[in-house]
């Protein structure tokens, strides 16, 4: 699980959706706001009830929150991100995933420079 400070706040998601820019994958859409008033990255995963059951979108959640939790320091420090699913993923290996989710990132270019 991600840490509280790196969870975006309920109040918050109304101006990301608002304000934010969005990029797609296969299986995922990237949405993210830069927020400066935020000294870490935050992230929430999205999953709509007709992709899957229930246990089927706690599973996907799970396995992208333990990616980011992976990349959490590779990513800059004033984004907000929001993955949602678009297809079902519980066929889907955990390396692709990851794949998926670093191919966002750079192509969004929110990680660091080394």
């Amino acid at each position: 699980m991600l840490p509280r400070h790196n969870r975006i706040p309920k109040s918050d998601f109304k101006k990301i959706f608002k304000e934010g820019r969005y990029l797609h994958s296969n299986n995922l859409i990237l949405l993210y706001y830069r927020n400066n008033s935020i000294e870490e990255p935050q992230f929430a995963a999205i999953i709509k009830s007709k992709v899957t059951g229930a246990v089927g979108r706690n599973r996907i959640k799970r396995m992208i929150k333990r990616l980011l939790k992976k990349h959490l320091y590779s990513i800059k420090s004033d984004y907000q991100i929001i993955f949602m699913v678009k297809n079902d993923l519980k066929d889907t290996r955990v390396n692709s995933l990851e794949e998926e989710i670093k191919y966002l990132f750079d192509k969004a270019n929110l990680c660091k420079d080394k």
